[in-house]
């Protein structure tokens, strides 16, 4: 199905769309220097206007996570909103490391050469956002207590380069307008 850009007002009505939400998460995808490709599962972001940048999407990546490292290194990341019928793939990529798997090749995806940035679209999603870093900055989540220490996590803020779609929900979209 062929990729059709879409007004970035109402591509991002998508990310919050009830159909969208239940779906319980969005599909990340990073690249390494090795260029194999990380997905990770993500339930938690908002949607920004800063300018001069115009739109951002900005997510809390734990410290600890193969995304975090991998973000930090290129700086750039694709959003992809999964169409009905992909829980089992939000399961397994939130469960599953992409330090030691090819998720891409687990899960028989179709890694997409994107438009603006290295990491590619899942071409099996049917909307996409390429996002690059133009900002990051440290946050604690949660309190200090005796012998536990609060879990460090990085908000990365990416600018949206470029909203489009699958030709179906594009043409909704011109529709609901």
């Amino acid at each position: 199905m062929e990729k059709v850009d879409v007004d970035y007002v109402d591509g991002l009505k998508l990310l919050y769309r009830t159909n969208s939400t239940r779906r319980k998460g969005l599909l990340v995808v990073t690249a390494a220097e090795t260029n194999r490709a990380n997905i990770m599962t993500f339930g938690a972001w908002h949607v920004s206007l800063i300018d001069p940048h115009g739109w951002c999407f900005v997510m809390h990546v734990w410290e600890e996570r193969y995304t975090h490292l991998l973000i930090g290194r290129n700086g750039e990341f694709t959003v992809n909103i999964p169409r009905e019928g992909m829980k089992d793939i939000l399961a397994y990529c939130g469960k599953v490391s992409g330090r030691g798997h090819d998720k891409f090749k687990e899960l028989n995806l179709t890694a997409v050469r994107s438009r603006h940035v290295t990491p590619p679209i899942i071409g099996e999603c049917g909307v996409h956002l390429e996002c690059r870093t133009i900002n990051k900055y440290s946050v604690m989540e949660g309190h200090e207590r005796e012998g536990v220490r609060p879990a460090k996590a990085t908000a990365f803020q990416g600018r949206i380069l470029s909203v489009y779609a699958d030709e179906d929900i594009a043409e909704d979209l011109k529709q609901e307008s």
